[in-house]
C-alpha cells in the first residue's frame, strides 16, 4: 500500500517538473525586464485608474492593486516576482486540468494519459497567452482570472457548485476572457462522463450553462450598479445591453473566424489550424456517427465559448489576450476522441497525439518569436528616446531654454512595427513612439523628465511639416523646436 502511495506521489511529482519545466521553455524569457505601453505609465505610477477598472467590470484587480500599492510594491518594478507568480499559475493550471480529467473521468490506460497530458499543455502554451506575459502591469490580474477560473473548474466537477460559483464570480471579477476556459473544461467532461447516458448529459449540461451564463449576468449587473452609482466609469468596451450590438458583434465575430483558422494572427504558419480543426472534427464524427445528430452542438458550443464575452461589448477588440480560451477548444475536442475511442484503435490516438504535438510546437516556436520582437520594439523605443533627449539637451544647451511641452502628430502613412518585427498585431509588440498617451511615461522612464505632451494643432502641422511622411527615423527634419515647445513627427 506503501508502495502504491510512494508511486504515486512520485508521478505527481514527475507532471509538476515537466509541467514547470514546459513552462519555462515558452516564458521563461519574460522575467527579464521589459513593458507594454501601459507599461510605461504604471512605471511611475502604482496607482489603478479605479473608476476605468470597475467600468470594465474587473473589481477584484482593483482590490489586489490597491492591496499591493499599500505595500510599497510596484508592478512593473517588481515584475520579474511577478512573472514567477504568473509561471506558477500556469503550472499549477495544466497540473489541475490534467489531474481533473484523468479522475473524472477514471483514465487508466497510460498512453491516453500522455495525450490528455499534451493537450493540457497545448491549452495553456499557446500563442494568445503570450500577450498576458507581454503587460507585466497586468500580471496580477492575469494570474488572479486563471487561478480561480480553474479552482472554480475542480469545484464545479467535484459537486461544490456554489463554492465553484463564487470562484467563479471573482475570475470574472479579475477577468471576463476566462469564461470560455470553464465552459470548455468543465462541460467537455460532463460530455466525457455521460455521453452514454442522455438524461444526465442534457441535464448536467444545462446546469454547467446555467452556472456560466449566471454568473456573467451577476458580473454585468454589479458592474452596472456601480456606473450608476458613480463608483465606475464609462469605456467604449463596457458592456452594452442592446439587441443590435448583440447582432452586429455576432456577425463580426463569424467574419472574424476566417482570420482565426486562415492565419491565426500571422502567428502561426497559415492553414494550420484549420487542418487541425478538420482532423478533430472527422474523428469526433467518426467516434460518434451513431449520435452526430445530437452531439454536433458541444464542438459549437466548445468553439463559440472563447467568444461569449464578445456579444455585449460596445467596440469589439479581438485581440490575442482575450481569446485565450481558443486553443482549450482544440484541447478539449482531442482529448474527447481518445477517450470516447472504446475500440481502442491506436490509429485514431496516434493521429490526435502528432495533431496535438505539432501544434505545441508551432505555438512554442512562436511564442519565442513574439518574445524576441517584444525586446527588439523596447530596445528600438528605447534608443530612440535617448536620441531624442540627446537633440533637447543640446537645444537647450545652445538656447538657454527649457524645453517643457512636446506636441505630436502623426506622419501620411505611420507604421505600427518596425521593419524587422513580424509579429506585432493589435497591441503586441506594438511602438511605444506610436502611441501619443504613452509618451509622457515612455519620456519619464528614458529620461526621468516630466513633458506636457499633447496633440500638434493643424496650423503648426502644416506650417513644419506639411505632408511629410518617413519610413524611418530621421529626427534632423522629425523635430522641431519652438522657445519652449518641442514638435515631433511620429513616422
Amino acid at each position: 500500500m506503501n508502495n502504491n502511495k510512494t508511486e504515486i506521489n512520485i508521478k505527481k511529482y514527475i507532471v509538476w517538473i515537466i509541467s514547470f519545466l514546459m513552462i519555462c521553455i515558452c516564458f521563461l524569457q519574460y522575467i527579464h525586464p521589459h513593458y507594454s505601453l501601459d507599461s510605461y505609465v504604471w512605471y511611475n505610477s502604482n496607482k489603478v485608474d479605479v473608476k476605468f477598472m470597475l467600468g470594465l467590470g474587473r473589481p477584484f484587480v482593483v482590490l489586489a492593486v490597491e492591496l499591493v500599492s499599500l505595500m510599497g510594491i510596484n508592478v512593473v518594478k517588481w515584475q520579474s516576482f511577478f512573472c514567477v507568480v504568473m509561471l506558477l499559475t500556469f503550472a499549477i493550471s495544466i497540473v489541475k486540468m490534467y489531474t481533473i480529467t484523468i479522475t473524472y473521468n477514471d483514465i487508466k490506460d497510460n498512453f491516453v494519459k500522455i495525450i490528455i497530458y499534451i493537450c493540457c499543455v497545448v491549452a495553456f502554451l499557446n500563442i494568445f497567452f503570450a500577450e498576458w506575459f507581454q503587460f507585466v502591469e497586468s500580471y496580477i490580474m492575469f494570474s488572479g482570472a486563471l487561478l480561480f477560473v480553474v479552482i472554480s473548474i475542480e469545484k464545479y466537477l467535484q459537486g461544490k457548485y456554489v463554492r465553484a460559483s463564487l470562484f467563479l464570480f471573482i475570475a470574472l471579477g479579475f477577468y471576463q476572457g476566462v469564461l470560455g476556459i470553464f465552459i470548455n473544461w468543465v462541460l467537455g467532461n460532463i460530455f466525457l462522463k455521460y455521453n452514454k447516458d442522455f438524461k444526465k448529459l442534457i441535464s448536467n449540461s444545462f446546469y454547467c450553462i446555467i452556472t456560466a451564463g449566471a454568473i456573467s449576468v451577476l458580473n454585468i449587473l454589479s458592474n452596472k450598479f456601480l456606473t450608476k452609482i458613480g463608483a465606475a466609469g464609462q469605456n467604449d468596451r463596457q458592456v452594452v445591453l442592446s439587441f443590435d450590438v448583440v447582432i452586429r458583434n455576432i456577425k463580426d465575430i463569424l467574419k472574424g473566424q476566417k482570420f482565426f483558422l486562415i492565419n491565426c494572427y500571422n502567428l502561426l504558419p497559415h492553414y494550420s489550424l484549420l487542418i487541425c480543426l478538420l482532423i478533430l472534427l472527422f474523428l469526433f464524427i467518426y467516434i460518434f456517427y451513431k449520435k452526430i445528430y445530437i452531439f454536433w452542438i458541444y464542438p459549437i458550443i466548445f468553439y463559440a465559448s472563447t467568444f461569449l464575452p464578445f456579444l455585449f461589448t460596445g467596440i469589439l477588440w479581438m485581440s490575442q489576450r482575450t481569446v485565450t480560451p481558443y486553443f482549450s477548444f482544440f484541447a478539449i475536442m482531442a482529448i474527447i476522441i481518445v477517450v470516447a475511442n472504446e475500440k481502442k484503435i491506436r490509429n485514431i490516438e496516434l493521429l490526435v497525439l502528432i495533431v496535438m504535438s505539432i501544434l505545441l510546437f508551432l505555438n512554442v516556436n512562436s511564442i519565442n518569436r513574439i518574445a524576441i520582437d517584444l525586446f527588439s520594439t523596447n530596445r528600438m523605443d528605447y534608443l530612440i528616446c535617448k536620441q531624442i533627449e540627446n537633440e533637447i539637451l543640446e537645444y537647450e544647451e545652445k538656447t538657454g531654454i527649457t524645453v517643457e511641452k512636446i506636441l505630436v502628430r502623426d506622419d501620411e502613412y505611420p507604421v505600427w512595427n518596425d521593419p524587422d518585427i513580424s509579429t506585432q498585431i493589435y497591441d503586441t509588440n506594438k511602438r511605444a513612439l506610436k502611441v501619443p498617451w504613452c509618451l509622457n511615461g515612455l519620456f519619464k522612464f528614458v529620461m526621468n523628465r516630466d513633458f506636457e505632451v499633447g496633440y500638434m494643432d493643424e496650423e503648426s502641422y502644416q506650417r513644419l511639416f506639411e505632408k511629410e511622411d518617413w519610413n524611418i527615423i530621421d529626427l534632423q527634419e522629425q523635430l522641431v523646436f519652438e522657445n519652449n515647445v518641442l514638435y515631433m513627427m511620429l513616422y
